[in-house]
C-alpha cells in the first residue's frame, strides 16, 4: 500500500528504530509510518480509537474504511505497533490496561493535532509522510567514500 519505495536493503524494524530515535513526535510518527504499509492515507486522516480497539482491549485484526467499505487487514507487527502508540497516548503501562481506554471517549482521532482536533486533513498527513520519507531516504542512503588518486 505504501507508495514511496522503502530505502534498498533496509528492514522496515531499521527504519521504526530511526523513526524512533527522533526527539520529537516519535510514537506518533513511528505508528504513522507502520500505518501507511497497510492503509490509505484517507483512510489514516479519519481514523478513530474505536476503529482500532476492540471492546476487550485487544486491537482489530482488520480495518473497514468508512469511505468506501474497503478491508485492510492488520498484520501482527502493525497490531504490536498500534498497542505500542495507545500505551503511550493514554499512559497505559500494560496491553491489560488498555482495556480501561474503553471507559473513556473511543470516538476520538487516532492522531489529533494541536491545530485541527478532528486529527490530520489527507493533503497534511500526504505532506508529512513526503517529508518523513525524504528524511527516512537520507538517513538510510549509501554513502560512498571517494579515493582520490596519489
Amino acid at each position: 500500500m505504501m507508495m514511496n519505495k522503502l530505502p534498498s536493503n533496509t528492514p522496515i524494524s531499521n527504519i521504526l528504530e530511526f523513526l524512533d530515535s527522533c526527539p520529537r513526535w516519535s510514537e506518533r510518527n513511528r505508528c504513522l509510518f507502520a500505518l501507511r504499509q497497510a492503509l490509505r492515507i484517507k483512510d489514516i486522516s479519519v481514523l478513530r480509537v474505536s476503529d482500532v480497539i476492540n471492546q476487550d482491549g485487544t486491537i482489530n485484526e482488520y480495518f473497514i474504511s468508512g469511505i468506501d467499505g474497503a478491508r485492510f487487514q492488520f498484520c501482527p507487527d502493525l497490531r504490536s505497533e498500534i498497542e505500542r502508540y495507545l500505551k503511550y497516548l493514554f499512559l497505559a503501562p500494560t496491553s491489560e490496561s488498555l482495556k480501561q481506554i474503553l471507559e473513556s471517549d473511543t470516538d476520538i482521532p487516532l492522531f489529533a493535532t494541536q491545530k485541527r482536533a478532528c486529527g490530520f486533513s489527507p493533503n497534511t498527513l500526504a505532506q508529512h509522510y513526503s517529508l518523513t520519507d525524504r528524511v527516512i531516504h537520507r538517513h538510510f542512503r549509501p554513502h560512498t567514500v571517494k579515493i582520490s588518486k596519489l
